[in-house]
C-alpha cells in the first residue's frame, strides 16, 4: 500500500490506529460515537487514512479496502455538516483529494485498437470504487456554503485545476462528469481563475484540432464551456470572440465530431445570440470544413445547418449550404436536406423571393436523379413551393428547358 504523506496522522491512540501495521487491529470510532469536540481531530483522522492508496488486485487488502470505503462514505456525510469546514482542515484535505485523483490514466497495451465512445467499453480505473466517493467528497466540499475561496486558493492552485483538466482524457465518463460539474463550481467561486482555465481549455482543444485528433472528453469540455459562454458580459470581448473563431470553427474539421456535435453546436449557438455577427465567420467555416467523403459526418453538418436555420432563418449562405445537399447522389444526404425543407415551409413562405431562387434549380434537376425516390420527393418538394410563389416556377422551368 502507498501510504501517501504521513505526516497529518494526528490524534490520540483512542481515535486512532497503528498506520505501520497493514491489519489494523480496530477501526476508527463513528462520529457520533465521539464528544463533539473530538468530531475535527477524528475527521483528519479519517481524512489521512483516506491517503492511503490500496490496490485493487490484492485480495490481501480487502479490510483496507472496506475500511476506506467506509471512511469516505463517512466523509461524504459529514462534510455537509454546519461548521465542519474550518481554516484547519483545508491542507489535509486537498492533500487528500490530490494523492487519490491525480495519477496515470490508465492506457490501452500497444497493438489494441484505438477507442471508440460509440462501440468499445471504456477503460476504467480499478480503484474507481474509492475514486467516486474522493469525487463525491471533493463535490461537496467546494459546493458547500462554508467553503472559503480565499482560504481554499493556497490549496486549490491552478497547477492543481490544470490537472484536473488533464483528466479529462479519461475514458471513464462517470470520472469525466465529476471533473466538469466540480470545475464549474470552481470557475464559479475563483474568479481569478477563470481565463487561466479557458486558457487551459483552449490549448486541449488545439492540441486535439492540429496535433492528436483525438481525445476522450472534448464533448464534456464543451459542455462546461456552454454554462462558462451563458456568463460572458455584453459586448462580447474581443478575446471571447477570438475563441470562438480560432478554437471552436476549426472543430468542425474534427476527426471525432460526431461525439461532440451537439455541444459544439450549443456553443456556436450560444455565441451567435451574443453577437450575431459571428454567423458569417462559423458559415465560412462550415464550408472549409465541409465532409467530401464522409456521408455519415455529412448528415450531420446538414443537421447542424438546419438548426442554425431554425435560429436565422434569413441567412442565405446557410440555405445555399443546404440547397447544394438537395441534389446529392447520396440517398441519405438528398433526402435529410429535401426533409428540411419540409420541415421549414414557414420560414420559405416568409421568405419567397430570397430562399425560392436557391431551392428550386437542384430540386429541378433532380427529375434526372438516380434514385426514383428522391426524384418524387423532389416533384412534391416543387408543388410544395408552387403554392407559395406561383411565379417563380414557370419562369425557372422555362430557364432550364433553354439550358
Amino acid at each position: 500500500m502507498n501510504h501517501g504523506n504521513n505526516n497529518s496522522y494526528r490524534g490520540n491512540r483512542r481515535l486512532s490506529y497503528d498506520i505501520n501495521s497493514d491489519e489494523h487491529s480496530y477501526r476508527l470510532l463513528g462520529f457520533n460515537d465521539v464528544l463533539p469536540s473530538q468530531r475535527q481531530e477524528l475527521f483528519l483522522q479519517k481524512v489521512a487514512f483516506c491517503k492511503i492508496i490500496i490496490p485493487f488486485g490484492d485480495r490481501s487488502n480487502s479490510e483496507s479496502k472496506f475500511h476506506k470505503t467506509a471512511y469516505l462514505e463517512e466523509l461524504c456525510n459529514y462534510i455537509t455538516a454546519s461548521g465542519v469546514i474550518t481554516e484547519s482542515i483545508y491542507s489535509d484535505v486537498f492533500s487528500m483529494i490530490r494523492i487519490n485523483i491525480f495519477r496515470p490514466l490508465p492506457v490501452r497495451h500497444a497493438g489494441e485498437i484505438e477507442y471508440d465512445a460509440t462501440e468499445d467499453a471504456p477503460l476504467c480505473d480499478p480503484r474507481w470504487e474509492h475514486l467516486e466517493l474522493v469525487y463525491q467528497f471533493f463535490l461537496r466540499f467546494v459546493d458547500s456554503p462554508e467553503f472559503n475561496a480565499d482560504l481554499g486558493k493556497g490549496h486549490l492552485t491552478l497547477e492543481f485545476v490544470e490537472q484536473m483538466l488533464v483528466l479529462f482524457d479519461s475514458e471513464d465518463s462517470r470520472e469525466r462528469d465529476y471533473l466538469k460539474t466540480i470545475l464549474h463550481r470552481i470557475y464559479a467561486k475563483f474568479v481569478l481563475y477563470r481565463a487561466p482555465i479557458r486558457n487551459k481549455m483552449a490549448h486541449i482543444f488545439c492540441t486535439y484540432i492540429y496535433e492528436t485528433q483525438r481525445h476522450n472528453g472534448i464533448a464534456d469540455l464543451l459542455e462546461l464551456l456552454g454554462s462558462i459562454i451563458q456568463g460572458f458580459m455584453l459586448p462580447l470581448k474581443q478575446p471571447h470572440i477570438d475563441f470562438a473563431q480560432r478554437i471552436l470553427v476549426p472543430l468542425f474539421k474534427g476527426r471525432t465530431f460526431p461525439e461532440y456535435c451537439d455541444q459544439l453546436l450549443y456553443c456556436i449557438c450560444l455565441f451567435l445570440r451574443k453577437e450575431p455577427r459571428l454567423l458569417n465567420m462559423v458559415t465560412r467555416g462550415l464550408v472549409r470544413a465541409w465532409p467530401k467523403h464522409d456521408s455519415d459526418k455529412c448528415l450531420l453538418f446538414i443537421k447542424v445547418v438546419g438548426d442554425l436555420i431554425s435560429v436565422f432563418p434569413d441567412n442565405l449562405s446557410l440555405w445555399r449550404l443546404l440547397s447544394r445537399c438537395l441534389s446529392d447522389p447520396h440517398i441519405m444526404i438528398a433526402d435529410k436536406a429535401l426533409a428540411l425543407l419540409e420541415q421549414f415551409q414557414d420560414i420559405i413562405r416568409t421568405y419567397p423571393e430570397d430562399i425560392c431562387p436557391l431551392l428550386i434549380p437542384p430540386l429541378l434537376s433532380n427529375r434526372h436523379h438516380w434514385n426514383s425516390d428522391i426524384a418524387q420527393i423532389s416533384q412534391k418538394r416543387l408543388a410544395m413551393l408552387s403554392e407559395i410563389d406561383l411565379d417563380q416556377i414557370p419562369v425557372l422551368r422555362q430557364n432550364d428547358k433553354t439550358t
